[in-house]
């Protein structure tokens, strides 16, 4: 296996998972509960609680956001590590780029939609869905800008061309 997109499929992941985590910490203060979110979310996951609900648990809201971090920088790393993979083969045959960009959304989005039909469904009182979407779109953006950032091989001059 080719050690660089691993690496940067890493570096990508952490660069994801923090943007979402910053997007719902910043969501969270704004409404005056601090890391409601990951802890709804961990609960959900771990337990099949909502966050209220694990709050009372040992090891509680405390527990529960822990625990989902590990999970959430788990999950972008694997993802990240998809993608870097992708945007290798695409710097060797930029011909596939529709096809390819396609597809990572395709996967990228199913895999956001089994993971909020798994799990977010049981928080859905404790996770507001329109912060759940924003947050999906930050973490793809900034992932898709780390990586066009590092591959200069991959920039498309977009031309207007006004011929009258």
């Amino acid at each position: 296996m080719n050690e660089k997109p691993v690496r940067e499929g890493i570096l990508c992941g952490i660069v994801g998972a923090s943007s979402l985590a910053l997007w719902f910490l910043i969501v969270d203060v704004i409404a005056g509960h601090p890391l409601r979110t990951p802890a709804a979310l961990g609960a959900g996951l771990f337990r099949g609680l909502r966050a209220a609900e694990a709050a009372t648990m040992p090891g509680g809201t405390v527990g529960m956001v822990l625990g989902y971090t590990v999970f959430h920088v788990l999950v972008f790393a694997v993802a990240g590590i998809v993608l870097a993979h992708v945007v290798a083969m695409l710097e060797r045959e930029p011909a596939v780029f529709l096809i390819a960009f396609f597809a990572l959304f395709v996967f990228y989005e199913f895999s956001y939609l089994v993971f909020a039909l798994a799990f977010v469904q049981r928080v859905l009182q404790d996770v507001s869905w329109p912060a759940l979407l924003v947050g999906n779109g930050v973490s793809a953006l900034s992932m898709g800008i780390f990586l066009y950032r590092r591959h200069p091989k991959l920039h498309f001059k977009f031309e207007l061309k006004l011929d009258a």
